[in-house]
């Protein structure tokens, strides 16, 4: 009758540890995960380009060397896709930047960069396959930096 007890005592315990979002902070990738969100409330500079840059081994120079720039609808707008890129099987990020030329397309007017980062939490959960289906499936939980922001801010 003890083992049980215990068993149950331990499964509980276990129960509240995975429930527990400390658990997050002992893991390396997700300060890591949370120092790439912070690149989205830096300003838009040279450093932040150079920052989001260096996650591909490129900077603003080589970038314009040797990427072909993807034309938009708009004639005086260029994109530059960096492209999806994992980190330790765990964060996963896309970044690209919006170059707006003047009329004579030969100078740079502004930059938009977007930056997205997502961390696998290695965490699963039990949902239905689709709205309308009764079918159950365990899907892996992911963070985004919005979510992280928001939790921060309460």
């Amino acid at each position: 009758m003890k083992k049980i007890f215990y068993g149950f005592l331990m499964l509980i315990g276990l129960g509240i540890f995975y429930y527990t979002p400390y658990s997050f902070y002992l893991e390396p990738s997700y300060w890591q995960f949370k120092n790439m969100c912070k690149l989205n409330e830096l300003p838009n500079n040279e450093e932040k380009y150079n920052k989001i840059l260096s996650y591909y081994d490129l900077d603003w120079n080589a970038m314009l060397e040797t990427m072909k720039p993807m034309q938009t609808s708009d004639e005086y707008q260029i994109k530059y896709m960096l492209g999806e890129t994992k980190i330790h099987n765990r964060i996963e990020f896309d970044s690209g930047f919006f170059v707006y030329l003047d009329k004579t397309k030969q100078n740079i007017v502004r930059i938009s960069p977007y930056f997205f980062a997502r961390w696998d939490t290695k965490r699963k959960y039990l949902t239905t396959k689709s709205i309308a289906s009764y079918e159950l499936v365990f899907k892996t939980a992911y963070r985004s930096c919005t979510s992280t922001r928001i939790n921060n801010e309460q």
